[in-house]
């Protein structure tokens, strides 16, 4: 972050020295036949650029960066539209606080992975993580407990190509449909999904103490007073 003499701050983030690495792939060029490059005697000639529009309008997989744009707007339209407030109040109103908490953390977990094929992975940890925590301590349960499972689970993106660039890249490089990438996917999710919440109800118990009320979790939150501490 750099502070100019008007009092205003200006930070350069990832995009900036990537934007400035793809602009001089179009200045510099190929060869250096020119002064004060080229040998003495040897004739000057024009030499083009390391790359061209051209090659980028050939060879540039346009499906791919618009899939992935796409992917990236709906992760940003979710906060912005008040989506994820919407969903907090219905999760709210819905009577979820009465389910077994092995029960609502496979809910969840199966709820995140749905999400999470059609949104980044870190909009979906952002917007679902708060809300199991807050969830957790109305349930009187260890807030790991929901969260960690919800955590794994964004990365389950397996099913759709705009889940993930490696799955963009990969589907734009081959020859498979969408509903191929959507049944290998499909059975990867369920799979994971089934491992990981057989593990967070076995050894995940002991391993975090899942099993107790925290003392950090109630002292985040006033309304406790309920559980059995």
């Amino acid at each position: 972050t750099v502070q100019t003499s008007g009092g205003t701050s200006i930070s350069v983030a990832q995009a900036t020295p990537a934007i400035f690495t793809c602009i001089l792939l179009f200045i510099l060029p190929q060869t250096y036949n020119f002064w004060p490059f080229a040998k003495e005697g040897q004739t000057f000639k024009n030499s083009p650029s390391l790359i061209t529009w051209r090659l980028i309008e050939t060879k540039m997989c346009w499906g791919v960066l618009f899939l992935l744009g796409g992917g990236f707007a709906l992760a940003k339209a979710l906060p912005s539209s008040g989506l994820s407030s919407l969903l907090v109040l219905q999760l709210t109103r819905m009577n979820l606080t009465s389910l077994p908490a092995w029960l609502a953390s496979l809910l969840f977990s199966f709820v995140t992975v749905a999400i999470t094929n059609i949104a980044s992975n870190t909009a979906t940890a952002n917007v679902f993580v708060p809300i199991l925590a807050e969830m957790a301590i109305t349930m009187c349960i260890n807030p790991i407990f929901l969260t960690l499972p919800a955590g794994i689970a964004c990365s389950y993106a397996f099913a759709l190509p705009v889940s993930t660039a490696p799955n963009a890249i990969v589907f734009g490089h081959s020859t498979m449909k969408t509903t191929d990438m959507l049944k290998a996917g499909m059975v990867m999710n369920l799979i994971c999904v089934s491992v990981l919440i057989l593990a967070i109800n076995t050894y995940g118990v002991p391993l975090f103490g899942l099993n107790e009320f925290p003392d950090w979790a109630a002292q985040a939150h006033e309304n406790v007073t309920f559980c059995d501490l």
